[in-house]
């Protein structure tokens, strides 16, 4: 008895360890997401655009995207790639933010500097280093 619930066990875990292979694996888990079709390649060339209270967090990012992609990437109020918004969303809080990536570009908004932090954060390391 105790080995056929020990099979049944070892056969359910695996069942849904592959089950699960096919979500998108982000930790900490995040509060809500929506999955779409399609993807989005950065150019080789990026336009980031970001408030000027956000200086520091987006040089980091850019620095993250170049040495990870060879990328350059440039800073611009113009048309973007990479687009970084404060926003004043009650629900976000103080560290987190929305995270939107569609055909046309990267829209990431966030309350505060503290969020922009947890998203570059976040995003770098579930990414394996595949901004």
């Amino acid at each position: 008895m105790k080995i056929s619930n020990f099979i049944f066990t070892v056969s359910l875990l695996v069942i849904t360890s592959f089950s699960n292979a096919q979500q998108i694996a982000i930790i900490p888990e995040p509060y809500q997401m929506k999955v779409g079709n399609g993807s989005y390649t950065l150019p080789k060339v990026v336009v980031m655009s970001a408030p000027a209270s956000a200086n520091e967090i987006s040089d980091l990012i850019s620095k993250k995207i170049n040495a990870v992609t060879g990328n350059q990437v440039t800073k611009s109020s113009a048309k973007s790639n990479i687009d970084i918004q404060m926003s004043n969303e009650a629900e976000l809080g103080k560290e987190g933010y929305h995270l939107d990536v569609n055909e046309k570009g990267i829209q990431i908004k966030a309350n505060t500097n503290a969020g922009i932090l947890c998203m570059a954060v976040i995003t770098s390391n579930n990414a394996n280093c595949r901004i």
